[in-house]
């Protein structure tokens, strides 16, 4: 199974799972353990542990719903800070290309 990734607002990688985020918290020899990234303000116990890009533990997320609009903003951004690194497009034509794609949705 393929594994989704975005960049947050640190440039890093976080892990979309099940329509949660998670962000990675340890790195070990052989698996990554990725915690969920509202585990301060829920008190949150999901986890994911994964190995060569396949999850091979999932810990559920009990006490709150996954936030969707949350990831498709961090989405958008990411391509926009994809398309304005990337292209020579002005400004405003890199945010119209964004927005049209959202507004295709």
């Amino acid at each position: 199974m393929h594994l989704n990734y975005i960049l947050s607002q640190r440039n890093e990688n976080v892990l979309i799972h099940n329509n949660n985020v998670h962000k990675k918290e340890r790195d070990g020899d052989d698996k990554i353990i990725w915690k969920c990234n509202d585990y301060k303000q829920f008190s949150c116990r999901g986890r994911i542990h994964t190995r060569d890009e396949t999850v091979i533990k999932y810990i559920e997320h009990t006490n709150h719903v996954p936030d969707i609009a949350k990831i498709k903003r961090r989405e958008y951004m990411n391509d926009l800070n994809k398309v304005a690194k990337t292209s020579q497009l002005s400004t405003h034509a890199v945010i119209v290309s964004v927005v049209s794609k959202v507004k295709a949705l």
